[in-house]
């Protein structure tokens, strides 16, 4: 029986995972009180053969804990680094290491975790991403907090912005003042057996961490922040555009909403801005100008919505990249945004039949 589990969902960032298991195998917690779980719902022979690589190393080889102790925080590690320092180790015992597939794949990172936490064999679970480094005492850190009777703990996530952040960068990195999210926290096995984990329903990645936060906090689980538990979330490349797509969110909202509405206005607020309606309702005026042939209504409508647009673009740009390429892309994205955003908030209302504005 191991005392902790890590679970790592993981979908075709083999490079990713490769950089996270060396961070895990480096951990200075001894070795036979842990093991890592890798969910793969890319079920992606590349990533297999990533996981197997480890496991062979790690057959025979260990980190001594006395012997290298907890190394210092640098925001990153190298692959051959850790195979070097555990080639210069003894002979020992090892962290074991598991690969379970995912045959549906659409099921979502809720569903794999699941599959994960409920195949682990300790009796504390932690939880990360295959894009997340721990530091080296990430474990020894969540485990002792945990230990000192603790349902849940959450640690800390950090998140490094270039110089000249985009307006996608800057979204991301709010991650870091968000409680109990997937890429870093800790649970006892049978609080999440009692909780009964991870909602499906959000079948993409968005809420379901906070809808496990906020089931645990209705049941009064005794949960806490341990600062020193740290792992660092690097931001990734977004595709051009990439805010009009995470807009999709607003329609899992309502499942959030639904199931703890208290918890919901009181920690996420409304969730998106009022006037995203105005800009809708100024669309609509624009449009119903052009097709009935109003055209002072066609132009307070516009004038309307392109004031609204140039005011969200300037906000989005403050303190943010000044490149041609992101300018543009804000330019584009500032219009479109509330009207998506309304359209997905709409779609999720009538879908779960409740309303919140």
């Amino acid at each position: 029986m191991y005392s902790i589990s890590v679970v790592i969902p993981t979908a075709h960032h083999d490079t990713l995972l490769d950089t996270c298991l060396a961070a895990l195998i480096a951990q200075d917690l001894d070795p036979t009180l842990f093991e890592i779980v890798i969910v793969d719902l890319g079920n992606s022979p590349k990533t297999r053969s990533v996981v197997a690589r480890w496991q062979e190393a790690t057959a025979a080889y260990r980190i001594v804990p006395a012997q290298n102790g907890a190394r210092p925080w640098s925001g990153g590690l190298d692959t051959a680094l850790i195979t070097q320092v555990m080639a210069s180790t003894e002979l020992a015992y090892h962290p074991l290491i598991r690969y379970i597939p995912v045959t549906d794949p659409l099921r979502g990172q809720a569903h794999a975790r699941n599959l994960g936490w409920r195949a682990a064999q300790g009796e504390f679970i932690a939880f990360t991403n295959d894009d997340c480094i721990p530091r080296s005492d990430w474990l020894r850190r969540g485990l002792h907090a945990l230990l000192q009777g603790y349902d849940g703990v959450t640690g800390q996530v950090e998140m490094l912005l270039s110089d000249n952040p985009t307006d996608y960068e800057i979204n991301a990195s709010r991650m870091m003042s968000s409680e109990f999210v997937t890429a870093n926290c800790f649970y006892r096995k049978h609080v999440l057996e009692t909780a009964g984990g991870f909602d499906e329903c959000y079948q993409t990645t968005w809420w379901e961490d906070t809808d496990l936060f906020f089931t645990l906090l209705q049941q009064s689980a005794r949960l806490t922040y341990e600062p020193n538990a740290v792992v660092l979330h690097p931001i990734e490349n977004a595709p051009w555009g990439v805010s009009l797509a995470q807009q999709r969110r607003n329609y899992l909202n309502a499942i959030l909403y639904r199931k703890h509405p208290g918890l919901f206005r009181e920690k996420v607020g409304n969730g998106m801005p009022a006037w995203y309606w105005a800009a809708v309702v100024l669309i609509v005026f624009f449009l119903a100008g052009l097709i009935f042939q109003q055209s002072w209504i066609a132009a307070f409508g516009g004038t309307g919505w392109l004031i609204l647009t140039l005011w969200f673009a300037g906000d989005r740009l403050n303190n943010t990249s000044r490149q041609p390429g992101h300018i543009l892309e804000i330019a584009v994205t500032s219009g479109l945004i509330p009207l998506l955003a309304c359209y997905w908030r709409l779609r999720g209302s009538l879908a779960y039949r409740v309303w919140f504005s």
